[in-house]
């Protein structure tokens, strides 16, 4: 067996479309290959596989280069870019409901309690709302 110094190897996953499997390759150990039906079953084989031509498979670092088709790929996008939104729209959300529970409080007198219960948040919640906004 070969011995590396570098403990890291790039491992490509690649979708067939057609039987939903993933085939699998080593980049730096030709001929280094498997195959399975999810990522993590072929994250265990692969390493199986490595451990056949390197002796550090086992404490490498794989760093994964997953290839799918262009259709998937554009999903995959799509859902990344709402998610992206998701989390800009919810630090928004935290920024207005922590300014109203501030207001609600200071100009109004209401207790968290209060608060929680028009917000629909916990009492413990609107605490940590108006400590975070006050800081």
């Amino acid at each position: 067996m070969k011995a590396r110094k570098k403990n890291q190897y790039t491992v490509q996953y690649e979708l067939d479309e057609e039987s939903g499997w993933w085939a699998v390759s080593v980049r730096e150990e030709p001929g280094c290959f498997t195959q399975g039906k999810t990522l993590t079953q072929c994250r265990e084989r692969i390493r199986e596989a490595l451990s056949l031509s390197v002796d550090d498979a086992y404490e490498a670092e794989l760093i994964d280069e997953i290839v799918v088709p262009k259709e998937i790929k554009s999903i995959l996008l799509a859902v990344e870019k709402r998610q992206s939104e998701l989390k800009e729209f919810q630090v928004e959300t935290k920024k207005i409901t922590a300014k109203a529970a501030v207001t609600l409080n200071k100009k109004f007198h209401c207790g968290m309690r209060d608060i929680g219960e028009l917000m629909g948040l916990s009492h413990q919640r609107i605490a940590q709302l108006t400590k975070s906004f006050q800081d």
